[in-house]
């Protein structure tokens, strides 16, 4: 054998043992990998912080009502006139101030059975009914003025119907009587009347005075 065949048959051996090492080689790679599947990895947990409970909205306190103030007169004055009057005080006020009465009636007498001497016991005659009496009249109805009132009396008397006449204000037939506002008042009075103006009312408390509605 030459020496041309010996170098020959050394090549080959040597390319048959490279492409058996290079085989072999792929053969554990891909095997080795077949065995061992990737594994994944398990996500890391993120912690998230739970929300604080929030505490629950109170309701808001509802203010309390202001009791209602009741009404009440200012300080008297020394004179007062029916436009004062208006601007000084309201309607509501000053009847709020008006006390009402009934009318005085005059009393009846009681009769008593009388006995004679012997102890007999008078028997009253039987009455006859008498017919239903008609509607009640009002009687003549008269005016005055405050300020005729204001010139006539002193501070804190009592005006009635039967003080007027008896001064001579107005005529001994009136049987009602109302107060008017015109003139001026310059003294606290009690004045007792059927009816008033809304000003005199106003008039007569505005200087300290009493007014008396009679029902």
């Amino acid at each position: 054998m030459g020496i041309e065949a010996i170098i020959t048959g050394i090549i080959d051996a040597a390319a048959v043992v490279a492409i058996s090492a290079f085989g072999a080689s792929v053969l554990k790679d891909y095997f080795g990998k077949k065995k061992k599947p990737s594994v994944q990895e398990e996500p890391e947990e993120t912690f998230v912080p739970m929300p604080e409970p929030q505490p629950e909205p109170q309701p808001e306190p509802q203010p309390e009502p202001e009791p209602e103030e009741e009404p009440h007169l200012p300080e008297p004055v020394e004179h007062i006139n029916a436009i004062e009057a208006d601007e000084m005080l309201s309607d509501e006020v000053a009847l709020a101030f008006v006390i009402e009465e009934d009318e005085d009636e005059p009393e009846e007498d009681d009769e008593e059975d009388d006995d004679d001497d012997d102890g007999v016991q008078v028997v009253a005659p039987v009455a006859v009914p008498k017919a239903e009496p008609g509607p009640k009249t009002e009687g003549k109805r008269g005016f005055i003025n405050i300020g005729d009132i204001d010139e006539a009396f002193e501070p804190h008397d009592h005006v009635t119907l039967d003080a007027l006449k008896h001064k001579g204000l107005v005529s001994k037939k009136i049987k009602r009587i109302k107060i008017l506002a015109d003139g001026e008042l310059t003294k606290p009075l009690s004045v007792k009347a059927h009816s008033f103006s809304i000003q005199a009312i106003k008039m007569i408390e505005l200087t300290g005075g009493t007014v008396i509605k009679i029902r």
